[in-house]
């Protein structure tokens, strides 16, 4: 379990071109993991597939297999280009991220919402620099009793064409 400045620094130093929506989906997806993805299951594993079979296999800087993204449950984002070039079995991939969205624990939303004020005063200092009124304003999404999951920035999207699922990391041991 890292602290939320660890946390926050990381992601920093593995996509400095972040944007407040990417901070933001970032500790929504650390607080509430793949729940929000509740769909059919046959929906689910054709947009998996689909968005494997687009994904090209690298070993690039920004593609590491397993990027931790734990608070409190261990979450991890398993990212498909690097899966792809170690040769995993979308299918197993498949399976891990079906078990992790069934057994993933959130936090409660004022938890978040705590969590969201604390990371204001990280991200308004170097190294983010983040502006504090794109803050608030990207912030309100999760100032709710049902908080809103974001899409990555087009930004961070063009750089990094990052394609991952949220996995509990313990579930890919020994693979």
């Amino acid at each position: 379990m890292s602290s939320l400045k660890e946390l926050l620094r990381r992601f920093f130093y593995l996509y400095p071109v972040s944007t407040a929506e990417d901070y933001y989906k970032l500790l929504y997806q650390s607080c509430f993991g793949p729940q929000h993805l509740q769909e059919d299951l046959s929906v689910l594993k054709e947009y998996f597939l689909k968005e494997w079979n687009n994904t090209a296999p690298s070993e690039s800087l920004h593609s590491t297999l397993i990027e931790d993204i734990t608070l409190s449950y261990p979450i991890a984002r398993v990212h498909f280009c690097t899966a792809k070039n170690k040769q995993l079995n979308p299918e197993m991939l498949f399976t891990i991220f079906l078990q992790t969205m069934n057994e993933f624990l959130p936090i409660s939303v004022d938890a978040f919402h705590a969590i969201l004020d604390e990371s204001k005063k990280y991200l308004l200092k170097a190294p983010f620099r983040l502006y504090r009124d794109r803050i608030d304003s990207v912030w309100q999404n999760g100032y709710s009793a049902t908080p809103i999951i974001l899409h990555h920035s087009q930004q961070y999207n063009q750089t990094y064409q990052v394609h991952y699922r949220l996995i509990n990391p313990s579930l890919l041991d020994g693979f």
